[in-house]
């Protein structure tokens, strides 16, 4: 029975180690908040911004506007009111008074920016202050944030909340815009954060999904079910295929047979007899 034990409990730390390395791939393990780590992560983007650099935030607007007209109806969700809720602070925080001419302090702006507020003027609408370039780079932060809250990263979800990931993408065209125009150093680092701040996203992602199953292997009997229900669950494939990447997510086909066939050892040899039992288990880890 020792020996029973014994074996199940050093197989399933093996498996567990083999499934953590396959994560591995998608990001480094997550040594603190991930809030945390995208600060980190952005940080070096400020320091290659000058501080008189602005953006036009029109497209913000223009998106939000659009989001608005979709979501028109009589009572709303809780959900869609806490996202009315963000496009009103944000117009709020952007808005400007109407004004004859170009202030002063936007002589450093750019030529886009200038004719934007130009034409602006000229059609008699509320002037749109440009915004340093360094306040749209925290709001995109704060926006991973929210849709990390909501759980909403790379999903689709029909939740109101979703439509934050369509405010984002704007966001992300303003600067990669920004970026390509006045900035290639920044339009570089850019793409270096987003794709580590998207890679450390989808490992937590996985991890809240199926933390839970891995960290059951290590025990004296280790329960592979839950594993592998959340592994074979229809509704999970496209959640585990975009957060693994198609590489990684063909490989679950494997994790799947062999903690069936750990399931199936340890459940038909309760009282096996030589090194065959042990031995079998082994060599089925090591498949991995």
């Amino acid at each position: 029975g020792d020996k029973i034990r014994e074996t199940l409990s050093q197989t399933g730390e093996q498996y567990q180690k083999s499934f953590e390395g396959l994560l591995d791939k998608v990001s480094p393990p997550l040594t603190e908040e991930l809030s945390q780590i995208a600060k980190k992560i952005y940080a070096p983007l400020e320091n290659i911004i000058p501080a008189t650099d602005t953006i036009d935030p029109t497209p913000w607007l223009k998106e939000i506007k659009k989001i608005e007209n979709k979501l028109q109806s009589v009572a709303k969700s809780e959900p869609t009111k806490k996202l009315l809720g963000v496009f009103r602070e944000m117009k709020q925080n952007l808005g400007g008074k109407s004004g004859e001419t170009i202030p002063d302090y936007l002589a450093t702006a750019s030529d886009t920016v200038k004719q934007s507020l130009e034409k602006q003027l000229q059609e008699g609408t509320a002037s749109i202050r440009p915004i340093p370039v360094q306040e749209v780079v925290r709001q995109k932060i704060e926006f991973n944030k929210m849709m990390k809250d909501k759980n909403l990263f790379d999903r689709t979800d029909s939740d109101s909340l979703s439509y934050l990931h369509n405010l984002q993408s704007v966001t992300k065209e303003m600067l990669e815009q920004y970026g390509t125009k006045r900035n290639p150093i920044f339009l570089d680092a850019l793409k270096k954060a987003d794709g580590e701040y998207g890679a450390y996203a989808k490992r937590e992602n996985l991890e809240s999904l199926l933390g839970e199953s891995i960290k059951g292997l290590v025990t004296e009997e280790p329960q592979y079910n839950p594993l592998i229900k959340a592994l074979q669950k229809k509704a999970n494939q496209k959640f585990l295929k975009n957060n693994l990447g198609p590489e990684n997510y063909q490989k679950l086909g494997d994790y799947v047979d062999v903690a069936k066939a750990m399931e199936s050892i340890k459940r038909n040899n309760q009282n096996p007899s030589g090194s065959g039992w042990a031995g079998a288990l082994a060599s089925i880890a090591g498949g991995l």
